[in-house]
């Protein structure tokens, strides 16, 4: 499961970022950041692509199946299985024509203990920005509007993070997520092979204060790293 995350990095960083990686040049969306403790129901930074251009915009973290849209109680996934995504009937369009990636910079898990849970972030080696595989969604609010929902697709936890949780978000590599992004790629096994565990050997993680524990917390104290003896 990934049920927090980052997106610590400047608003310049960012934007160079899109620039030089996605070939965004004229970036008119005005970025949040930093944020350091994102959460489901918030607005997050994805990527979507037509086929010849990127773009980015925010979409809100908690995806509603069409099925749902018409229920008082709406349901809001914030996770997918990515093992699971293909026998999901109300996801049958979403794989094929709207797949995103979401940006990051690190992501938050709790270790369970005998005496409570322990907050790690986990990032990749390079320390860097990152993408996550995700779907959205197009939910039309009863006012009329329309709001672009997403979920995050998660795998097995690879060799290292095991040892926190065992799951893990689709951490995908430059190459791998404008794959991901290509709507022209339909093909059924190429599109399984990008969902696998980020590889151990380019993941690090720290013990982070228990602030992140809130949501309502956004501050850097949340991806601090912390001694715990």
């Amino acid at each position: 499961m990934c049920g927090r995350f980052s997106l610590a990095a400047d608003e310049f960083s960012v934007k160079v970022y899109l620039s030089s990686k996605y070939q965004i040049k004229e970036q008119h969306t005005f970025l949040e950041l930093p944020r350091y403790n994102i959460a489901p129901g918030q607005m997050v930074l994805s990527l979507i692509s037509d086929g010849s251009h990127y773009r980015h915009g925010y979409l809100k973290w908690g995806f509603i199946p069409k099925f749902d849209q018409n229920k008082s109680n709406l349901k809001r996934i914030i996770n997918f299985r990515s093992e699971s995504i293909w026998d999901k009937p109300y996801l049958v369009k979403p794989v094929r024509q709207q797949r995103c990636v979401v940006l990051a910079d690190g992501f938050y898990e709790w270790q369970k203990q005998q005496n409570g849970k322990i907050p790690y972030r986990i990032q990749t080696s390079a320390g860097g920005l990152f993408t996550m595989a995700g779907l959205w969604e197009t939910y039309l609010t009863d006012k009329g509007q329309k709001e672009y929902t997403v979920a995050l697709l998660t795998t097995s936890a690879n060799s290292k993070t095991k040892e926190i949780h065992e799951r893990m978000p689709v951490i995908l590599d430059d190459v791998d997520a404008k794959v991901w992004l290509d709507p022209k790629e339909q093909d059924h096994a190429q599109l399984e092979k990008l969902l696998k565990p980020y590889p151990a050997s380019k993941t690090r993680f720290y013990i982070v204060s228990d602030a992140v524990n809130s949501y309502q917390n956004d501050s850097s104290e949340c991806i601090a790293q912390i001694n715990r003896s």
